[in-house]
């Protein structure tokens, strides 16, 4: 029997994110990696002769998908030269320290450069787990010591096919799948499947 025999064309309407509502639905899924520039223009007002400071209403609390990447952010106006780490709270081990990073686990990375008077030191994390959850301390080594924490939520996303659960066609007709995607800011890309063979996107007819 050919593939021409059991055409199938599938057409994938849209892919909606949704956000929970109710007080009931777990994680608070809130973007809280995406910066505005008018960010950077804040850090302006800070005075060059005060010390490292972290800029105004830094983030605490970054939510990703399950497998995918979190970026925790660290923002600080007036570095003057300041070291800046990023500490695992549980176990309170040293991640990174400026560009060097400590850990073994690969999957760490850090982010920095200069924007005006602030620096910039996110730390990046892929393929984050479960286990990854908890908060994080990007350090300034000032004395006292300046931290700002971030707490990571890791959820995992759950897709919804809208409609019945079978659907009777006749030979030749056209099928038409809705996919509605509940998962936080970002989420992973997202793959059609039949019978555990990927169709998508390079579906036009299987078997």
């Amino acid at each position: 029997m050919t593939c021409h025999n059991l055409f199938l064309v599938v057409l994938v309407k849209g892919i909606s994110l949704l956000r929970p509502t109710d007080a009931d639905e777990a994680g608070d899924w809130k973007e809280e990696t995406d910066w505005e520039h008018s960010r950077w223009a804040m850090a302006a007002q800070f005075s060059g002769s005060r010390g490292p400071e972290f800029l105004p209403d830094l983030s605490t609390n970054v939510t990703v998908t399950l497998r995918g990447r979190a970026v925790l952010p660290c923002r600080v106006a007036n570095l003057r030269g300041r070291s800046v780490s990023w500490i695992r709270q549980n176990d309170l081990q040293v991640l990174t320290t400026n560009a060097i990073t400590f850990t073994t686990d690969k999957r760490f990375s850090v982010e920095g450069y200069n924007k005006g008077a602030a620096a910039v030191w996110d730390l990046h994390l892929s393929d984050v787990t479960q286990a990854d959850e908890g908060v994080y301390q990007c350090q300034v080594n000032t004395r006292p010591k300046i931290f700002h924490p971030v707490r990571l939520h890791v959820v995992e996303g759950r897709a919804h096919i809208a409609g019945p659960h079978e659907v009777y066609l006749h030979a030749g007709s056209r099928l038409l799948l809705t996919c509605w995607l509940l998962a936080p800011p970002h989420p992973p890309p997202l793959v059609w499947t039949h019978n555990s063979t990927y169709i998508y996107p390079f579906f036009s007819c299987f078997k």
